[in-house]
């Protein structure tokens, strides 16, 4: 490899030149062959610059900061030969110098300079904290580095595993954090940051325990209501019931849920490319009974691998519910209006950027007070409770697919007739909400709202003026 210092051809309306690294690896004509230019946001003169020894002349404006700078560039040429020369380089790693990064040889680095630019927040988040959870378990600083051979290395992971199960974690929690420090490893892998791909011995797993299945029944719901003391505990009820009406959504989706989803809206888009689908077209695009309504939603948790959404069934009762959780968020959320959906959109509860702290900050309040009300079921258990529901019901594999939206109906084109299978789904889901009783159970929500503050049955738009 070779790595040479050039001025840029191109000369710039000031009269200047930028400095570039120019990279050079591979034989010409092979396909290994690499060649790159790395500028490094230098600008010199070409009339007051030596080129021969490549710096500034003395009468160069800037002149000596500008040969300070080029005096480190010198050296940073000097380091990533050396350090490829010795194995401990790659390309990637050499350019990633080159261009003003910090030298990426530990996880940290790692993290910060590529983790944190390609992936959401969250998940740099999650990341970081696995990062920090290892120092803590291995007796690390925490402003310690830790550097990818130490990440990889089985006896360091043998010790933060034992150390883990001394420290009370659960096994899911334990392989939770083994499969993110894999992902960590072979992310920089794919970027040619290391050498060898990761393999996680199976020493380092821990047995799955048998899954319990936690769910809500109706009679636990109705327990739950009147538990409920405050027009929180009565929202968080609120919201788990919304998600089991929806078909198992979580609280990322009821965020993201606006009335120009629904089916019928006049500014419904051709985001998902579903109008010209014929197939679509003539079994899905058709509104079935007065009072009903559909929602065409991408999961939250699928977006990243599939756009094809959920076609979900609103009748009037599920609207319902959406208007009295909306205008108690109003009251109740009236000192942070920025995380607030329109006032003119009854579907729109929140709305807000998911992939940030606010969202955890949001939801957390509810949460806990839905895991206390229902004896430890959660908001993610609403989807459990519904396919738990639809089991009772003897409903086929297929059709539970589609109603948590494992599947979606393009998947099932190979049945004759569509149709068929669509109002096999929308009967589905109505059996389900019967079977649970949540007409009635929405009731007793909107009751206890009035209970708690009577406020809520007498708002009227424009809703601003309760803010």
């Amino acid at each position: 490899m070779i790595i040479t210092l050039k001025l840029d051809k191109n000369v710039k309306k000031s009269g200047r030149q930028s400095v570039f690294f120019y990279l050079s690896h591979g034989k010409s004509g092979e396909v290994s062959q690499i060649r790159k230019k790395v500028y490094v946001g230098l600008e010199v003169s070409a009339k007051q610059f030596d080129l021969k020894n490549f710096r500034a002349k003395p009468r160069h404006d800037n002149q000596s900061i500008i040969n300070e700078k080029l005096k480190q560039l010198k050296e940073i040429k000097l380091t990533c030969e050396t350090k490829f020369d010795a194995g401990q380089y790659t390309i990637q790693q050499v350019v990633s110098h080159l261009s003003g990064k910090s030298n990426i040889e530990s996880v940290d680095d790692y993290i910060e300079q590529e983790i944190k630019v390609s992936r959401s927040h969250t998940t740099y988040n999650d990341y970081k904290n696995i990062l920090n959870c290892f120092k803590k378990h291995l007796g690390f600083p925490k402003e310690r580095s830790v550097s990818f051979n130490e990440f990889s290395n089985f006896t360091m992971l043998t010790k933060f595993k034992r150390e883990m199960v001394n420290s009370g974690l659960s096994n899911n929690t334990i392989n939770s954090y083994f499969t993110k420090i894999r992902v960590v490893l072979n992310d920089a892998y794919l970027n040619q940051f290391i050498f060898e791909k990761f393999t996680l011995h199976k020493s380092l797993k821990m047995p799955k325990p048998i899954k319990q299945i936690n769910t809500c029944t109706v009679e636990m719901f109705v327990d739950g209501l009147e538990n409920c003391k405050t027009i929180y505990h009565v929202q968080a009820l609120g919201f788990f019931l919304l998600m089991f009406g929806t078909r198992g959504m979580y609280p990322a989706d009821i965020v993201k849920i606006k009335s120009t989803d629904l089916r019928d809206s006049s500014n419904f888009s051709d985001e998902f490319g579903l109008m010209n689908d014929d197939f679509l077209k003539n079994g899905i695009n058709k509104l079935i009974d007065k009072g009903e309504n559909f929602l065409v939603h991408t999961r939250s948790k699928n977006r990243s691998r599939s756009n094809v959404p959920m076609v979900i069934r609103i009748d009037q009762t599920i609207h319902k519910l959406f208007i009295w959780l909306k205008l108690s968020v109003i009251l109740t959320h009236k000192n942070r209006p920025e995380i607030l959906g329109a006032f003119d959109d009854n579907l729109n509860i929140l709305d807000y950027d998911t992939d940030t702290d606010i969202h955890a900050n949001v939801w957390n309040s509810w949460s806990k007070h839905c895991s206390r009300l229902l004896k430890g079921v959660r908001f993610m258990d609403a989807r459990k409770s519904f396919n738990t529901q639809a089991l009772k019901l003897k409903i086929s594999s297929d059709i539970r697919q589609v109603l948590l939206g494992h599947k979606n109906l393009t998947m099932l084109q190979y049945y004759d007739d569509l149709s068929v299978i669509e109002d096999e789904v929308n009967d589905a889901h109505k059996d389900i909400l019967k079977a649970f009783e949540f007409e009635a159970l929405v009731e007793l929500v909107v009751s206890k709202f009035n209970e708690i503050d009577d406020r809520i049955s007498i708002m009227l738009p424009p809703y601003n003026q309760y803010l």
